[in-house]
């Protein structure tokens, strides 16, 4: 670390055919106040002009590097990224969002402050990119916990702590961490990861991370076979909570299992026949993990048995029965 110059900062940006977006993405990391940064942008075999574009980013500004490689999913970038990386701290942003001029420095402070492994802070979701960022009055109200405390509150509070993104974390908790190649739900199979191998870990909820919700994202198409990858991701957290005895993460992921299959249930299209047929098979495995995990009281395993005692899932429950 150059004690002049600060921590060094990867910034890890998984690139595919995003034309209409990366400028304005590399440009909010470019700009950023905390000027110790090396940008990664890893291009991942698109087909249009992004690839391009990075290079052209790259010749302004010696501090990014761009790495062209064959299509293999946002895993396979980001793993070369955390390859390259130099830095003391990696981020991730993703190729169509954006950060605030003062994200990097913020969650940096947030790091090193309290001396943790990990810092978070918030993120709000705009329908185009931002074109003026505006000068905001960060609170800097922040909070620190265990790694563990944070993992049950991903459960129990607030699920967009998942993501990857809107956090800084110190290099070496990705030593042994990969994302999991050709899986979409990416997030899931390593984030508990990363809070279970944290000491410490501080948040604070100012929004200097822009998330663009747009329709051409994984997330926002047709249910499809590859959303199983979830159930796979929960089930490895299931597994991975029970053999550290953790029996309260246990019971918060299986949880989590059950409304993801609930919510699949509400998803899939009547045409999806075989989907569905899968989901609901499923949903039943689910229910028999959840009773021969010993973790549920009696009442509990009624509700979850027989949703439609409940009235927020009366729905969903008679939409699965047919």
């Amino acid at each position: 670390m150059d004690k002049l110059k600060g921590a060094l900062v990867s910034v890890i940006i998984p690139v595919y055919k995003v034309e209409e977006y990366i400028y304005g993405c590399i440009e909010s990391v470019s700009k950023q106040t905390y000027k110790n940064i090396e940008i990664i942008l890893v291009d991942d075999g698109s087909s249009d002009k992004s690839g391009m574009i990075c290079d052209q980013f790259a010749q302004k500004d010696k501090r990014i590097q761009v790495i062209h490689k064959t299509n293999g999913g946002v895993s396979e970038a980001r793993n070369f990224g955390i390859e390259k990386a130099k830095g003391d701290y990696i981020t991730f942003v993703d190729s169509d969002d954006q950060i605030h001029p003062e994200m990097i420095n913020y969650l940096v402070t947030g790091l090193e402050k309290f001396n943790v492994d990990i810092s978070i802070c918030g993120y709000r979701k705009v329908s185009e990119p931002v074109k003026e960022f505006e000068k905001l009055k960060v609170s800097n109200d922040w909070k620190v916990e265990t790694g563990k405390s944070v993992c049950e509150r991903m459960y129990k509070e607030d699920s967009s702590l998942v993501v990857v993104y809107k956090k800084m974390y110190k290099k070496d908790l990705w030593e042994e961490l990969r994302f999991p190649v050709g899986k979409i739900h990416e997030d899931e199979f390593i984030t508990y990861r990363l809070f279970m191998n944290s000491k410490k870990i501080s948040y604070a909820e100012d929004k200097l991370y822009y998330y663009l919700k747009r329709e051409g994202s994984i997330m926002n198409r047709r249910y499809s076979a590859k959303r199983f990858d979830c159930l796979e991701a929960i089930d490895e957290q299931i597994k991975y909570f029970k053999k550290n005895k953790f029996e309260i993460l246990e019971k918060e992921a299986l949880k989590h299992k059950f409304y993801f299959c609930i919510k699949g249930l509400e998803e899939v299209q009547k045409n999806q026949k075989d989907l569905k047929r899968k989901l609901k098979g499923e949903y039943k495995r689910t229910l028999n993990q959840i009773k021969d995990s010993k973790l549920f009281s009696r009442e509990e395993l009624i509700w979850y048995d027989e949703p439609k005692n409940n009235k927020l899932l009366n729905i969903l429950y008679w939409k699965f029965k047919k």
